[in-house]
């Protein structure tokens, strides 16, 4: 089993989209919410969960919540699946010998979470 150390290009990698999404959280605190949000919080807060939403994704959203009663634990927990995520898909694809590619991939990290769409999603 090869084992999977953590190095400095990784750190890099989750922390720009880490910050800069957690921004947005700072600036729209608690979150965006739309429709489709208020919609799930009330199946949570009435446990009547209907087919409307995907069961898993109401759960999860539940448990965040029982962690911290506020739609920005939500957006907390989304900002750092997205950041882990994609982090692992850089560090997979990534060749340990080469800093072109890291610094390729730092670039198109700082693309991505720039982009306002992604953020906005990251906190909706």
């Amino acid at each position: 089993m090869a084992k999977c150390k953590i190095n400095y290009k990784d750190v890099i990698i989750f922390m720009i989209p880490f910050i800069i999404f957690g921004l947005y959280l700072f600036i729209f605190f608690p979150g965006i919410l739309s429709y489709d949000s208020y919609h799930q919080l009330n199946q949570i807060n009435t446990n009547s969960f209907s087919n409307w939403h995907p069961f898993l994704h109401t759960f999860v959203e539940m448990i965040c919540l029982k962690i911290w009663n506020s739609p920005a634990s939500i957006g907390l927990f989304q900002i750092l699946i997205f950041s882990l995520l994609w982090c692992l898909i850089c560090k997979y694809n990534r060749n340990e010998n080469s800093n072109k590619f890291f610094i390729f991939q730092i670039i198109l990290t700082l693309i991505i979470a720039f982009n306002p769409i992604n953020a906005i999603f990251s906190i909706t």
